[in-house]
This record gives C-alpha cells, sequence and structure tokens, in this order.
C-alpha cells in the first residue's frame, strides 16, 4: 500500500518549516530598536587590499568583540526575548541567554586597524599601511580595513655577534640545520622567530642550564636600497661575565608524597640509600624503585640536556602512576653542577567504575550492565591490571513485563595486564627515550544466546609487545595469538519465524554452529602515526601481517597425526584455521 500526500498539505510544510528562520532573521533586524541613539550593530566587516598570501590568517588580528553575528542568528533572537524592557536593552541583571548583538566600538576598531597593520608588516612589508572605515545606515554599521601594504623587503645579509667563544662555535656548527634565513627570501618574522626558538632549544640541550632567550637578540636594518633588510643575531653575555656557565647534572633526589603542602628539601628526612645513581625517598611506600631509575635520564656528571628533562617528565607521566610531577633544581656555581630534585605525588591505585544502561525502541529493550576495575600500579611497578565485566539483555516488548520475553544474552568477562617493559627475551635490547614500551597480556570469555537457539562460546588469549624505534616509527609484536569458538546450534525451541529466517541463511547457520581454534602470531609496523593531527606533509604507512595454523600444522605433521573433518584438518580434535593475511595501509597527506 502507498500513501500520497496532497499538494497543498506539501505547500503547508513548506511555508511552516521557513517560518522560525523568517522570525529569526527579522529579530536581528529588529535588534536595532533597542539601541540607543548613538549605537550601531556591526552587519559586515571586510579586508581589502591586503596581499594575498597572508590573506588567509588576517582575519585573526580583528578583535572577536566586533566580528558581526551570521544573518540566521537563533542566539540574537533569545537574546532579545529576555534582555530587553520598554524597548531597550537591560543596562544590568542580564541574563546569559543567547547571544547579544555585535555592536560597534569604535577603539576596538582602532586596535584591530593597528593589529593589522603590525601583522601586515611582520610578513616583510615595512612601509604598510591600514585606514579602517566605517559606514552607517539606520543603525547597521560596516566596517572596511583597506591596506595600502607597499613593497615586500627581502634579506640581504646574515650575520652573528657572539663574544662568547663556546657559544659562538656551537651556534656556528648548528647553524644551518634550523636556520630559515637565507639572503634573497622573503623577510617574516616567523624565521626569526624559529631561528630564535630553535636556537634557544640548542644551548639548553647543551649544559647552558641558566640561559634564558632574553640573551638572543635580532638587529634589523632596512635603511638599505632595493627593499633589502640585514639581520644580524646576537648574544649577550650575563652581566658582569665573559661567557655562560656550563653545568653537569649532580645527585638526583626523588620524593614521593602525598601533597606538595609544607614539602621542602630540608623538612623532610631524605633516604642517603642510592641506587643507580639516585637516592629514593618515598613516603608512600607504593613505588619500586627500579621503575624510576629506568625512565630517569638526568644522569650524574653528564651535561644538562634539557631534552633528557623533557623526556623523564614524559616516561614518568607515560606510567599513569602519578597525578603529579615536578623536576625542580638546587644550583651550585662553584662546582657547576645542577642537581635535581623530583617531586612526584601518586594519584589513586585502585578505581573501579560502574555503570547501567537502558535502551529501547520500537520492538526490543536492553539492559546492559558493565563494570571495569584498574589497578594502576598491581606490583609497584606501574603495572596495569584492568579486569572488566558487562552483561546485556535483550527482550521483546511484551506489555510492562520485560523479563517474560528474553532472546538475546551477552556477558563479557575481559582481563589485561600491562607492564611498562618489555619482559625476557627483550627485556635488555630497548631504550625508552621515544615512548615508553610495554609487555601487554590479556584473556577474554564471551558468551552469547539466542532465544536457546544458538549459544556461542569464545576464549581469546594474546601476549604483545609494543616499543618505539623512534617517534614515528612504532613495532608491535604478537607471539602468541589465540582464539576458540564454540558454538552451538538447534531448531528445536525456535519458532516458525525463527525457523523460516534461519532456513533461508544456512552459512550463517552453518558459521554459528562449529568449533574452531585459531593459534598464530601476528607483526605490524606503523610510521607517523604521531603526525595524524599536524597540518604537514607526511606518508602514513600501517602494515600488519597476521600468521595463523602453521605451528599446528607442523606438529601435526611431525607427529604423523593427520585427523580431517569435512576436509578440515585437526589439532587436539578441533579444526583449526590455517593462513597468512597481510594488510596495508598507506596514506599521503599533502
Amino acid at each position: 500500500m502507498k500513501a500520497y500526500l496532497a499538494p497543498n498539505f506539501i505547500k503547508r510544510i513548506k511555508n511552516t518549516a521557513i517560518i522560525p528562520f523568517i522570525i529569526v532573521f527579522l529579530a536581528g533586524c529588529s535588534s536595532t530598536k533597542y539601541l540607543n541613539d548613538d549605537q550601531s550593530i556591526i552587519k559586515r566587516i571586510k579586508l581589502d587590499s591586503i596581499p594575498k598570501e597572508i590573506r588567509g590568517d588576517a582575519f585573526n588580528y580583528v578583535r572577536n568583540e566586533i566580528l558581526p553575528n551570521s544573518k540566521i542568528n537563533f542566539g540574537t533572537f533569545y537574546y532579545n526575548l529576555v534582555n530587553t524592557k520598554k524597548g531597550k536593552y537591560k543596562t544590568q541583571n542580564i541574563r546569559n541567554v543567547g547571544k547579544p548583538p555585535v555592536i560597534l566600538d569604535s577603539s576596538l576598531v582602532n586596535i584591530s586597524k593597528i593589529q593589522l597593520e603590525k601583522y601586515i608588516k611582520s610578513k616583510g612589508y615595512f612601509n604598510a599601511q591600514v585606514e579602517a572605515k566605517i559606514n552607517i545606515k539606520n543603525k547597521k554599521a560596516r566596517i572596511y580595513f583597506v591596506a595600502k601594504p607597499g613593497s615586500i623587503y627581502t634579506l640581504n645579509e646574515i650575520n652573528s655577534e657572539i663574544t662568547d667563544t663556546t657559544l659562538n662555535n656551537l651556534y656556528q656548527k648548528n647553524y644551518l640545520s634550523f636556520t630559515h634565513l637565507h639572503k634573497g627570501a622573503k623577510f617574516s618574522e616567523d624565521s626569526l622567530v624559529h631561528d630564535r626558538d630553535h636556537l634557544y632549544q640548542i644551548i639548553k640541550e647543551n649544559g647552558y642550564y641558566n640561559f634564558s632567550k632574553s640573551y638572543i637578540k635580532l638587529s634589523l636594518d632596512s635603511n638599505l636600497s632595493k627593499n633589502r633588510v640585514n639581520v644580524k643575531l646576537i648574544i649577550d653575555n650575563p652581566k658582569d661575565k665573559d661567557s655562560h656557565t656550563k653545568y653537569t647534572i649532580g645527585e638526583t633526589d626523588i620524593l614521593i608524597a602525598p601533597n606538595y603542602e609544607g614539602l621542602t628539601t630540608d623538612s623532610v628526612l631524605l633516604n642517603k640509600q642510592v641506587i643507580n645513581g639516585v637516592k629514593y625517598t618515598d613516603l608512600s611506600k607504593r613505588i619500586n624503585p627500579s621503575i624510576l631509575s629506568k625512565y630517569n635520564f638526568l644522569k650524574e656528571n653528564e651535561e644538562f640536556n634539557l631534552e633528557n628533562e623533557t623526556l623523564t617528565y614524559n616516561r614518568f607521566s607515560d606510567l599513569n602512576i602519578f597525578k603529579s610531577i615536578k623536576i625542580d633544581y638546587n644550583v651550585n656555581d662553584s662546582t657547576k653542577k645542577v642537581s635535581p630534585f623530583i617531586f612526584l605525588i601518586p594519584q589513586a591505585r585502585v578505581n573501579n567504575t560502574f555503570g547501567v544502561e537502558f535502551t529501547f525502541n520500537q520492538n526490543t529493550s536492553d539492559i546492559s550492565l558493565n563494570n571495569t576495575f584498574v589497578n594502576n600500579n598491581l606490583f609497584k611497578g606501574a603495572e596495569r591490571l584492568e579486569i572488566q565485566t558487562r552483561g546485556v539483555i535483550r527482550s521483546l516488548k511484551d506489555g510492562f513485563s520485560f523479563f517474560n520475553n528474553i532472546y538475546y544474552r551477552d556477558f563479557l568477562l575481559s582481563t589485561s595486564l600491562s607492564i611498562p617493559k618489555l619482559l625476557a627475551p627483550y627485556s635488555h635490547r630497548l631504550k625508552s627515550k621515544y615512548g615508553t614500551p610495554s609487555t601487554n597480556i590479556s584473556l577474554s570469555y564471551l558468551y552469547s544466546s539466542q532465544q536457546n537457539i544458538s549459544i556461542r562460546k569464545i576464549y581469546l588469549a594474546n601476549f604483545r609487545y609494543d616499543w618505539f624505534e623512534t617517534k614515528s616509527k612504532i613495532h608491535s609484536l604478537m607471539p602468541l595469538n589465540f582464539e576458540y569458538k564454540d558454538g552451538s546450534f538447534s531448531l528445536d525451541t525456535a519458532s516458525t519465524e525463527g525457523k523460516d529466517f534461519f532456513n533461508k541463511n544456512r552459512y550463517y547457520v552453518k558459521l554459528l554452529d562449529r568449533k574452531d581454534l585459531t593459534f598464530g602470531l601476528k607483526y605490524s609496523y606503523t610510521l607517523n602515526a604521531n603526525k595524524l593531527r599536524l597540518n604537514a606533509n607526511f606518508v602514513y604507512l600501517r602494515a600488519e601481517f597476521d600468521i595463523a595454523g602453521n605451528a599446528l600444522g607442523l606438529a601435526t605433521r611431525l607427529f604423523d597425526k593427520h585427523d580431517y573433518n569435512d576436509g578440515a584438518r585437526l589439532a587436539l580434535g578441533l579444526p583449526y584455521n590455517q593462513y597468512i593475511k597481510p594488510e596495508l595501509d598507506i596514506r599521503w597527506y599533502r
């Protein structure tokens, strides 16, 4: 049976649907009637004559407070409903509802003009000027920022003035590896900032603990012909000194305490016992010192290196057992040593989450119960144990009774243990500079039944190593991948509709009524996963190789056990899967 709608009815629906948009549009226009005589609403902002290559970011320098609302704006409609009184906008007791109209503020227009001008000049247009024009009609303002950029300047000479000989040698050695400044290139302040930041990072990675960015200065000389500019990089020395001081790492103290309140190096009796070059004082009695020494990159007698401080912070954070990490230094100028003092506050060791979910639709109702138990520090070495249980019951609707017509049950029990290191035989072969390696063990059991027609049980077990070769190269090896499926099927208790369905889907029935075993290994390699959220050009690659059944096949041959069932080989009386499955995901981001 087909149903048809009368043309007049369809027309009424269309007319009704457009009414809210008309109301909102008129409400936005009518905002002007609530204004004072000296006020106007900003309806449009336009940027004119800004060079094409920098136009995209120019709007970022217009103050948000003067950016006009969209033409169809429900927010302004709601705001006008609750924040007007006696034909005017309220000046007090304003309710935070909707979005107020954008009222012209000439001071903000002037600030935006200045910011736009600075932005254009920072891109090499040293003679740029911006004019702000405001047109007002019927209390509606339109703002035009008109630029006169002039000619762009290019880089002429790039020189340096560094009186500290050691620092000058460091700069000359690394200059070409990071600079964005090249003779003939368009001038851009972004390139100056890039060079200064990278130079600062290199200096901080080579022993200069006390060095700050304020020592690095950039001098510009644009009084040249043909719109050229000279750049000079200057590194000042500390006051009353001929050079900057390089520091080495002293003895490291690690203090684990409940909180920072009243906590100083003098207020706590620190443990004098040294383990792997580090003194540990654990007031919580929960952390194994060996796990922290492994991820501490601030090694005694090595040069201070800011990168090693960052690595230490990141690896301690990856352990997921501390809610706060703080690294300070005790400076000794006479010995030129900085002694790290690492404050750690542990988070709760155990947490449990329980949830209930009800889902209803036209024909069925679901009740889902789930519970997740987590221990973040099982054996005092940041081992993470997670136990998850989930149960689902689905019922056909039968009046107000849920349990009278249950036709589907599902139960899951899953346990996983993650250890922040690679267990034997790989335990001493890999370092954690680029990421925390881990060994992961998981066991799962899944049970599902459908109206007692089919029952399916799945047993899963796997053992996996994950490690980082570099920041962009990740390896995952699963030497043990075990899966056993036990399915049974019977139509004895099925309804007539159920029997009809299953009779028409014989292949599906065969899948339900089978037992099989999978025993194999997996390996995957991922390249540039860390760049997926970056706006950059790169190639992403994920390659996986899954192999199963070959070891069982070899064992059956060695022991001369050539058992078969319907053409399938058997191991331990069960048919097993045998396959080789490669997968490749390669993408080019541009």
